[in-house]
Protein backbone atom coordinates (compact mmCIF):
# COMPACT_ATOMS: atom_id res chain seq x y z
CA UNK A 1 0.00 0.00 0.00
CA UNK A 2 1.42 3.36 -1.03
CA UNK A 3 1.05 5.67 1.96
CA UNK A 4 2.01 8.81 0.02
CA UNK A 5 -1.34 9.04 -1.78
CA UNK A 6 -4.58 10.66 -0.73
CA UNK A 7 -7.09 8.09 0.51
CA UNK A 8 -10.89 8.34 0.83
CA UNK A 9 -12.41 5.72 3.12
CA UNK A 10 -16.07 4.75 3.21
CA UNK A 11 -17.04 3.26 6.57
CA UNK A 12 -20.43 1.90 7.63
CA UNK A 13 -21.69 0.18 10.75
CA UNK A 14 -25.03 -0.82 12.24
CA UNK A 15 -26.46 -0.88 15.74
CA UNK A 16 -29.55 -2.03 17.58
CA UNK A 17 -31.31 -0.92 20.75
CA UNK A 18 -28.73 1.67 21.76
CA UNK A 19 -27.93 5.35 21.43
CA UNK A 20 -25.40 6.09 18.66
CA UNK A 21 -24.53 9.58 19.95
CA UNK A 22 -26.54 11.23 22.70
CA UNK A 23 -27.12 14.98 22.76
CA UNK A 24 -26.47 16.34 26.30
CA UNK A 25 -28.52 19.45 25.47
CA UNK A 26 -31.60 17.29 24.81
CA UNK A 27 -31.79 14.76 27.66
CA UNK A 28 -29.12 12.69 25.88
CA UNK A 29 -31.52 11.76 23.10
CA UNK A 30 -30.02 10.47 19.84
CA UNK A 31 -29.09 13.36 17.57
CA UNK A 32 -31.66 13.75 14.81
CA UNK A 33 -31.19 15.27 11.37
CA UNK A 34 -34.12 16.44 9.26
CA UNK A 35 -36.60 14.76 11.67
CA UNK A 36 -35.80 11.34 10.22
CA UNK A 37 -32.12 10.32 10.20
CA UNK A 38 -29.85 10.11 13.23
CA UNK A 39 -26.27 11.33 13.10
CA UNK A 40 -22.96 10.89 14.89
CA UNK A 41 -20.37 13.65 15.24
CA UNK A 42 -16.77 13.22 14.18
CA UNK A 43 -15.78 13.92 17.80
CA UNK A 44 -17.79 10.89 18.92
CA UNK A 45 -16.26 8.52 16.35
CA UNK A 46 -12.73 9.76 17.16
CA UNK A 47 -13.48 9.15 20.84
CA UNK A 48 -14.19 5.50 20.00
CA UNK A 49 -10.74 5.26 18.43
CA UNK A 50 -9.04 6.97 21.37
CA UNK A 51 -10.84 4.75 23.88
CA UNK A 52 -9.61 1.65 22.08
CA UNK A 53 -6.05 2.96 21.87
CA UNK A 54 -6.22 3.96 25.53
CA UNK A 55 -7.07 0.38 26.50
CA UNK A 56 -4.06 -0.93 24.59
CA UNK A 57 -1.44 1.60 25.73
CA UNK A 58 -2.68 4.65 27.66
CA UNK A 59 0.70 6.41 27.58
CA UNK A 60 0.45 7.14 23.84
CA UNK A 61 -2.98 8.83 23.97
CA UNK A 62 -2.99 12.55 24.77
CA UNK A 63 -6.68 13.52 24.82
CA UNK A 64 -8.13 11.36 27.57
CA UNK A 65 -9.65 11.93 30.96
CA UNK A 66 -7.05 12.15 33.71
CA UNK A 67 -7.48 13.11 37.34
CA UNK A 68 -5.36 15.19 39.67
CA UNK A 69 -4.41 14.00 43.14
CA UNK A 70 -7.44 15.80 44.58
CA UNK A 71 -9.79 13.90 42.25
CA UNK A 72 -10.57 16.84 39.94
CA UNK A 73 -10.24 16.46 36.18
CA UNK A 74 -7.07 17.70 34.54
CA UNK A 75 -7.56 20.58 32.12
CA UNK A 76 -5.78 21.11 28.81
CA UNK A 77 -3.19 23.37 30.48
CA UNK A 78 -2.33 20.56 32.91
CA UNK A 79 -2.05 17.91 30.18
CA UNK A 80 0.20 20.14 28.06
CA UNK A 81 2.37 21.10 31.03
CA UNK A 82 2.99 17.46 31.99
CA UNK A 83 3.73 16.47 28.39
CA UNK A 84 6.22 19.31 27.92
CA UNK A 85 8.05 18.34 31.11
CA UNK A 86 8.54 14.91 29.59
CA UNK A 87 9.65 16.45 26.27
CA UNK A 88 12.32 18.54 27.97
CA UNK A 89 13.65 15.56 29.89
CA UNK A 90 13.84 13.47 26.72
CA UNK A 91 15.66 16.11 24.69
CA UNK A 92 18.92 14.88 23.18
CA UNK A 93 20.45 18.27 23.86
CA UNK A 94 20.29 18.05 27.65
CA UNK A 95 23.70 18.13 29.25
CA UNK A 96 24.55 15.06 31.30
CA UNK A 97 27.72 14.77 33.37
CA UNK A 98 28.91 12.05 35.70
CA UNK A 99 31.25 12.92 38.55
CA UNK A 100 33.86 10.54 39.85
CA UNK A 101 34.85 9.69 43.39
CA UNK A 102 32.29 9.81 46.17
CA UNK A 103 29.66 11.23 43.79
CA UNK A 104 30.17 8.62 41.10
CA UNK A 105 26.98 7.87 39.26
CA UNK A 106 25.32 11.14 40.23
CA UNK A 107 23.59 12.62 37.21
CA UNK A 108 23.48 16.38 36.70
CA UNK A 109 21.11 17.64 34.06
CA UNK A 110 20.57 20.98 32.43
CA UNK A 111 17.29 20.73 30.53
CA UNK A 112 17.30 22.53 27.20
CA UNK A 113 14.38 24.83 26.51
CA UNK A 114 12.53 23.61 23.45
CA UNK A 115 11.60 25.78 20.50
CA UNK A 116 8.01 26.23 19.41
CA UNK A 117 8.46 23.84 16.46
CA UNK A 118 10.20 21.24 18.61
CA UNK A 119 7.29 21.24 21.05
CA UNK A 120 4.75 20.64 18.27
CA UNK A 121 6.93 17.92 16.78
CA UNK A 122 7.09 16.18 20.16
CA UNK A 123 3.28 16.07 20.50
CA UNK A 124 2.89 14.69 16.96
CA UNK A 125 5.41 11.88 17.38
CA UNK A 126 4.77 11.06 21.04
CA UNK A 127 0.94 10.78 20.98
CA UNK A 128 -0.65 8.74 18.23
CA UNK A 129 -4.07 10.39 18.53
CA UNK A 130 -2.45 13.74 17.71
CA UNK A 131 -0.50 12.11 14.87
CA UNK A 132 -3.83 10.83 13.50
CA UNK A 133 -6.33 13.61 14.17
CA UNK A 134 -4.30 16.65 15.16
CA UNK A 135 -5.21 18.98 18.03
CA UNK A 136 -5.47 22.61 19.02
CA UNK A 137 -2.80 22.97 21.69
CA UNK A 138 -3.05 26.16 23.71
CA UNK A 139 -1.44 25.89 27.10
CA UNK A 140 -0.62 28.40 29.80
CA UNK A 141 0.92 27.92 33.18
CA UNK A 142 1.19 30.19 36.20
CA UNK A 143 4.63 31.67 36.57
CA UNK A 144 6.65 30.18 39.37
CA UNK A 145 8.02 33.61 40.15
CA UNK A 146 5.99 36.78 40.35
CA UNK A 147 6.34 39.20 37.49
CA UNK A 148 7.99 42.46 38.44
CA UNK A 149 6.15 45.60 37.40
CA UNK A 150 7.53 49.11 37.67
CA UNK A 151 5.71 51.63 39.86
CA UNK A 152 4.95 53.75 36.83
CA UNK A 153 3.28 50.80 35.05
CA UNK A 154 1.33 49.94 38.16
CA UNK A 155 0.06 53.52 38.56
CA UNK A 156 1.34 54.03 42.09
CA UNK A 157 3.61 56.47 43.89
CA UNK A 158 7.09 56.48 42.36
CA UNK A 159 8.62 56.41 45.82
CA UNK A 160 7.25 52.95 46.43
CA UNK A 161 9.47 50.00 45.70
CA UNK A 162 8.74 47.76 42.74
CA UNK A 163 5.32 46.14 42.87
CA UNK A 164 4.53 42.46 42.29
CA UNK A 165 1.94 41.29 39.78
CA UNK A 166 1.18 37.60 39.16
CA UNK A 167 1.15 36.46 35.53
CA UNK A 168 0.91 33.44 33.22
CA UNK A 169 3.40 31.99 30.79
CA UNK A 170 2.26 30.53 27.48
CA UNK A 171 3.69 27.02 27.08
CA UNK A 172 2.53 26.33 23.52
CA UNK A 173 0.09 27.71 21.00
CA UNK A 174 -0.29 25.49 17.97
CA UNK A 175 -3.10 24.21 15.76
CA UNK A 176 -2.09 20.87 14.29
CA UNK A 177 -4.30 19.68 11.44
CA UNK A 178 -4.10 15.91 11.53
CA UNK A 179 -3.82 13.90 8.32
CA UNK A 180 -6.91 11.82 9.19
CA UNK A 181 -10.24 13.64 9.21
CA UNK A 182 -13.74 12.22 9.55
CA UNK A 183 -17.11 13.55 8.42
CA UNK A 184 -20.26 13.36 10.52
CA UNK A 185 -21.94 9.97 10.34
CA UNK A 186 -25.52 9.87 9.03
CA UNK A 187 -27.96 6.98 9.12
CA UNK A 188 -29.20 5.69 5.78
CA UNK A 189 -32.44 4.60 7.43
CA UNK A 190 -35.03 6.29 9.65
CA UNK A 191 -34.59 4.79 13.13
CA UNK A 192 -37.40 4.77 15.65
CA UNK A 193 -36.34 6.51 18.85
CA UNK A 194 -37.74 4.66 21.84
CA UNK A 195 -37.94 6.13 25.39
CA UNK A 196 -37.12 3.49 27.99
CA UNK A 197 -37.98 3.94 31.67
CA UNK A 198 -35.17 3.02 34.03
CA UNK A 199 -34.88 2.77 37.83
CA UNK A 200 -31.74 3.24 39.87
CA UNK A 201 -31.05 0.75 42.64
CA UNK A 202 -30.17 3.25 45.36
CA UNK A 203 -32.03 6.34 46.43
CA UNK A 204 -30.25 9.68 46.40
CA UNK A 205 -29.72 11.69 49.57
CA UNK A 206 -32.70 13.93 48.73
CA UNK A 207 -35.10 11.00 48.30
CA UNK A 208 -37.02 9.45 51.14
CA UNK A 209 -37.90 6.32 49.17
CA UNK A 210 -35.53 3.41 49.35
CA UNK A 211 -36.43 2.22 45.85
CA UNK A 212 -34.12 4.64 44.03
CA UNK A 213 -35.08 7.11 41.31
CA UNK A 214 -36.91 6.87 38.01
CA UNK A 215 -35.46 8.10 34.76
CA UNK A 216 -35.65 7.79 31.00
CA UNK A 217 -33.05 6.82 28.44
CA UNK A 218 -33.52 6.92 24.69
CA UNK A 219 -32.46 4.25 22.22
CA UNK A 220 -32.76 3.60 18.49
CA UNK A 221 -34.31 0.31 17.41
CA UNK A 222 -31.97 -0.05 14.39
CA UNK A 223 -29.62 2.22 12.50
CA UNK A 224 -27.18 1.88 9.62
CA UNK A 225 -24.69 4.76 9.82
CA UNK A 226 -22.05 5.64 7.26
CA UNK A 227 -19.39 8.34 7.01
CA UNK A 228 -16.19 9.22 5.20
CA UNK A 229 -12.57 9.40 6.32
CA UNK A 230 -10.02 11.38 4.35
CA UNK A 231 -6.30 10.73 4.74
CA UNK A 232 -4.06 13.57 3.62
CA UNK A 233 -0.46 12.40 4.07
CA UNK A 234 0.97 15.86 3.41
CA UNK A 235 -0.59 17.70 6.33
CA UNK A 236 2.32 17.03 8.73
CA UNK A 237 5.12 18.25 6.48
CA UNK A 238 5.39 21.53 8.39
CA UNK A 239 6.78 19.55 11.32
CA UNK A 240 8.94 17.17 9.25
CA UNK A 241 6.61 14.29 10.01
CA UNK A 242 4.34 11.98 8.03
CA UNK A 243 2.03 9.02 8.31
CA UNK A 244 3.83 5.74 7.76
CA UNK A 245 2.47 2.55 6.28
CA UNK A 246 2.46 1.10 9.80
CA UNK A 247 0.48 4.09 11.11
CA UNK A 248 -2.21 3.48 8.51
CA UNK A 249 -2.34 -0.23 9.29
CA UNK A 250 -2.87 0.62 12.97
CA UNK A 251 -5.60 3.10 12.08
CA UNK A 252 -7.42 0.53 9.91
CA UNK A 253 -7.48 -1.99 12.74
CA UNK A 254 -8.48 0.59 15.35
CA UNK A 255 -11.27 1.93 13.14
CA UNK A 256 -12.69 -1.56 12.63
CA UNK A 257 -12.29 -2.95 16.14
CA UNK A 258 -13.24 0.18 18.11
CA UNK A 259 -16.89 -0.09 16.98
CA UNK A 260 -17.23 -3.36 18.87
CA UNK A 261 -14.96 -2.31 21.73
CA UNK A 262 -17.37 0.05 23.53
CA UNK A 263 -19.72 -2.20 25.51
CA UNK A 264 -21.38 0.44 27.66
CA UNK A 265 -25.17 0.29 27.86
CA UNK A 266 -25.48 3.11 25.31
CA UNK A 267 -23.12 1.60 22.71
CA UNK A 268 -23.28 -2.19 23.05
CA UNK A 269 -24.56 -4.15 20.04
CA UNK A 270 -22.76 -2.38 17.22
CA UNK A 271 -21.19 -4.12 14.23
CA UNK A 272 -18.85 -2.80 11.52
CA UNK A 273 -20.25 -3.51 8.05
CA UNK A 274 -17.78 -2.32 5.44
CA UNK A 275 -14.59 -0.30 5.15
CA UNK A 276 -13.76 0.63 1.56
CA UNK A 277 -10.54 2.52 0.79
CA UNK A 278 -10.10 4.42 -2.47
CA UNK A 279 -6.44 5.27 -3.05
CA UNK A 280 -6.05 8.07 -5.57
CA UNK A 281 -3.14 8.61 -7.95
CA UNK A 282 -3.45 12.39 -7.89
CA UNK A 283 -2.76 13.90 -4.43
CA UNK A 284 -5.17 16.77 -5.18
CA UNK A 285 -8.06 14.60 -6.36
CA UNK A 286 -10.69 12.81 -4.28
CA UNK A 287 -14.43 12.48 -3.65
CA UNK A 288 -16.52 11.50 -0.63
CA UNK A 289 -17.99 8.02 -1.21
CA UNK A 290 -20.94 8.40 1.19
CA UNK A 291 -22.44 11.06 -1.08
CA UNK A 292 -23.19 8.28 -3.56
CA UNK A 293 -24.73 5.65 -1.25
CA UNK A 294 -28.46 5.55 -0.48
CA UNK A 295 -31.07 3.19 0.96
CA UNK A 296 -34.01 2.11 -1.19
CA UNK A 297 -36.21 1.45 1.85
CA UNK A 298 -35.11 3.75 4.71
CA UNK A 299 -37.92 2.42 6.94
CA UNK A 300 -36.41 -1.06 7.02
CA UNK A 301 -35.28 -2.67 10.27
CA UNK A 302 -32.14 -4.48 9.10
CA UNK A 303 -29.44 -4.25 6.43
CA UNK A 304 -31.28 -6.35 3.85
CA UNK A 305 -34.60 -4.58 4.42
CA UNK A 306 -33.22 -1.07 3.91
CA UNK A 307 -31.57 -2.37 0.71
CA UNK A 308 -28.42 -0.26 0.51
CA UNK A 309 -27.84 0.98 -3.05
CA UNK A 310 -24.22 1.37 -4.19
CA UNK A 311 -25.04 2.02 -7.87
CA UNK A 312 -24.09 5.70 -7.84
CA UNK A 313 -20.86 4.96 -5.98
CA UNK A 314 -19.96 2.27 -8.51
CA UNK A 315 -20.57 4.72 -11.37
CA UNK A 316 -18.48 7.39 -9.63
CA UNK A 317 -15.58 4.99 -9.06
CA UNK A 318 -15.68 3.53 -12.58
CA UNK A 319 -15.96 6.90 -14.30
CA UNK A 320 -12.87 8.06 -12.38
CA UNK A 321 -10.87 4.87 -12.83
CA UNK A 322 -8.00 6.84 -14.35
CA UNK A 323 -7.55 8.74 -11.07
CA UNK A 324 -7.69 5.65 -8.84
CA UNK A 325 -4.64 3.54 -8.05
CA UNK A 326 -6.25 0.87 -5.91
CA UNK A 327 -9.35 -0.21 -3.99
CA UNK A 328 -8.93 -1.93 -0.63
CA UNK A 329 -11.82 -3.26 1.43
CA UNK A 330 -13.01 -5.40 4.32
CA UNK A 331 -16.58 -6.56 4.98
CA UNK A 332 -18.49 -8.03 7.88
CA UNK A 333 -18.34 -11.79 7.17
CA UNK A 334 -22.11 -12.15 7.59
CA UNK A 335 -22.75 -9.68 4.76
CA UNK A 336 -19.62 -10.28 2.66
CA UNK A 337 -21.45 -12.12 -0.14
CA UNK A 338 -24.17 -9.47 -0.40
CA UNK A 339 -21.69 -6.59 -0.41
CA UNK A 340 -19.50 -8.36 -2.94
CA UNK A 341 -22.47 -8.93 -5.29
CA UNK A 342 -23.86 -5.40 -4.97
CA UNK A 343 -20.61 -3.42 -4.86
CA UNK A 344 -17.16 -5.02 -5.11
CA UNK A 345 -17.78 -7.25 -8.13
CA UNK A 346 -19.19 -4.31 -10.12
CA UNK A 347 -16.10 -2.11 -9.77
CA UNK A 348 -14.06 -1.73 -12.96
CA UNK A 349 -11.82 -4.79 -13.42
CA UNK A 350 -8.94 -2.52 -14.45
CA UNK A 351 -8.85 -1.07 -10.92
CA UNK A 352 -6.66 -3.19 -8.68
CA UNK A 353 -8.59 -4.54 -5.68
CA UNK A 354 -7.25 -5.98 -2.44
CA UNK A 355 -8.82 -7.30 0.76
CA UNK A 356 -7.62 -5.47 3.87
CA UNK A 357 -5.81 -7.81 6.23
CA UNK A 358 -6.16 -6.25 9.67
CA UNK A 359 -3.14 -6.48 11.92
CA UNK A 360 -3.46 -8.16 15.32
CA UNK A 361 -3.77 -6.54 18.72
CA UNK A 362 -0.16 -7.51 19.51
CA UNK A 363 1.03 -5.86 16.30
CA UNK A 364 -0.88 -2.70 17.18
CA UNK A 365 0.72 -2.58 20.64
CA UNK A 366 4.19 -3.16 19.19
CA UNK A 367 3.75 -0.14 16.94
CA UNK A 368 2.34 1.97 19.78
CA UNK A 369 5.48 1.21 21.76
CA UNK A 370 7.47 3.25 19.22
CA UNK A 371 5.42 6.29 20.27
CA UNK A 372 5.85 5.55 23.96
CA UNK A 373 9.62 5.30 23.48
CA UNK A 374 9.91 8.34 21.21
CA UNK A 375 12.91 10.52 21.97
CA UNK A 376 12.93 14.10 20.74
CA UNK A 377 15.96 14.92 18.65
CA UNK A 378 16.73 18.61 18.64
CA UNK A 379 19.29 20.59 16.70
Amino acid sequence: MNNTKRIAIYFAYEGRNNNPNGDPASENRPRVYNQSNVYVTDVSSKRDDRDYLNQLLPEVVFLKQQLKDDGSAMQMDDLIKDALKEAEKLSHNEEVAYRSGSEKGRELKEVKKLSHNEKAKFFINRFIDIKFFGATLTGKTKETESKKVSSEQAGVDNNEEENIKPGKTETIKESICGPIQKTFGLSLNYPEIIPVKITTVLATRTQSSATGSMGTKYICDYYHIHYDIIINPYSLQEWDSKLTKEDIQVFEAVQWFSIKNDITHSKINREPMIMLEIIFKDPDYYFLPSNYVTAENPKGKNYKEINVKYDNLINQINSNAGHIEQIRYICNPVYADVINDTLISKIDKNIRKEIIELISRDEIVNHLETYKNYTLKTK
